[in-house]
């Protein structure tokens, strides 16, 4: 298992995907685990198969990128008018 804190900070875009994408191999050739804290709600989006959105201490979701669950949290974390600066997976 490998647990980082923001680990794509400091990267500009396309490394930090590449950054994301080492990772998610990573992972899968050891049958591993990543568990990522990020900031960075798009690149979160497109990169992990289950996002968790955490709001006044607790935790409101934890559900696939796609989910309504996730958007219902997300809009309940961070406002209504979030989802129209999200780039959801397949868009």
């Amino acid at each position: 298992m490998l647990l980082l804190d923001e680990p794509t900070a400091a990267l500009d875009l396309p490394q930090a995907a590449r950054t994301v994408a080492a990772l998610a191999q990573e992972a899968k050739e050891r049958n591993g685990l990543v568990l990522v804290a990020m900031h960075d709600l798009n690149l979160a989006l497109r990169t992990a198969d289950r996002v968790a959105v955490l709001a006044e201490g607790r935790l409101l979701a934890l559900a696939p990128p796609s989910s309504e669950t996730l958007a219902q949290a997300m809009a309940t974390a961070f406002g209504s008018g979030i989802d129209g600066l999200l780039i959801r997976p397949g868009q």
